[in-house]
């Protein structure tokens, strides 16, 4: 007979059916930098940062129902390190070609990581910083982002999300209101089966 975690089993929350799950939706969150990548493999080949004066940032969800999400056994690897392999499901692109866009992900970082000068951290980084221990003092810092995404319908019927970061904004702009609204793509067809798509609701997770 296989062997339960009895007491695991004991508190779990039972669910009855409905083939779906609970993901994440468009919304606004407060995530945290779980790596920064200097190098990384695309569908064109391998991408240098540097070269093109960015860096990957991947992140993970900080606080709310979907807290570490993104450090679930799916998404890391062996050693609980985030997996590269699922990076495009988790991650944006830090870039200092446009000072606008880098000043705005700085003062977001700064808002919500008291003491830290965001700044002062990328002046200490060498240029040829290809080392990501290099970028630590950016690990574990928490933003506030604007998400949005993509939603089509998987084989079943059910809403399947791809998300992506619009906008990284203050503790402030969440509490005021003040940011942009998740831009949503539905790409939803009507299921196989005849059904109706499931319904779509932006979360604000606040």
């Amino acid at each position: 007979m296989p062997k339960l975690n009895r007491e695991e089993y004991n508190k779990t929350e039972a669910k009855q059916g409905g083939g779906g799950f609970e993901q994440m939706e468009p919304g606004v969150y407060e995530l945290y930098i779980q790596a920064v990548r200097t190098e990384w493999d695309t569908k064109n080949g391998h991408t240098r940062g540097l070269e093109k004066q960015c860096v990957r940032i991947v992140w993970d969800v900080a606080s709310g129902p979907f807290e570490k999400k993104f450090t679930d056994a799916y998404f890391v690897d062996w050693e609980g390190r985030p997996d590269p392999d699922k990076d495009y499901m988790h991650s944006t692109m830090l870039s200092w070609k446009n000072m606008a866009y880098l000043k705005g992900r700085f003062e977001a970082i700064d808002a919500n990581n008291p003491g830290f000068d965001s700044l002062a951290a990328f002046d200490a980084i060498p240029d040829d910083a290809y080392d990501p221990k290099q970028w630590a003092q950016f690990v574990g810092k928490r933003f506030w982002a604007v998400i949005g995404g993509e939603v089509d319908l998987n084989d079943n019927g059910y809403d399947r999300w791809k998300l992506d970061i619009d906008a990284w904004i203050t503790p402030e702009q969440v509490r005021s209101g003040d940011h942009p609204e998740p831009k949503v793509t539905d790409n939803r067809a009507k299921p196989k089966n005849g059904g109706a798509p499931a319904s779509m609701g932006a979360t604000y997770n606040v």
